[in-house]
């Protein structure tokens, strides 16, 4: 499947993709595709969602590994900063 192969794909991409992954595994996020008007979201549940758009590419594509990468970083930050100009911008440095 497409998601799989991004995921072995965000595995290959050291360091931050690395340790993206490493936190899906650990916290058992779950990377899924959604309609929704932004490219990708974090959920209150933990989870990440992809706008479907995004699964038309290759695998390896940068924009949806960084996407990935960035929606890490808040479910890493908590809410209050994820909500946060700073949460946003932290997480768009990574």
């Amino acid at each position: 499947m497409w998601l799989d192969q991004l995921l072995i794909e965000l595995g290959r991409c050291e360091p931050q993709g690395q340790a993206a992954l490493h936190f899906l595994k650990v916290r058992g996020v779950k990377v899924s595709f959604h309609d929704q008007p932004t490219a990708a979201r974090w959920t209150l549940a933990g989870n990440i969602q992809l706008h479907p758009l995004y699964a038309t590419g290759a695998p390896d594509a940068p924009y949806p590994l960084s996407l990935i990468v960035h929606e890490v970083r808040h479910l890493q930050q908590g809410i209050f900063t994820a909500l946060s100009v700073y949460g946003e911008l932290e997480a768009w440095q990574v």
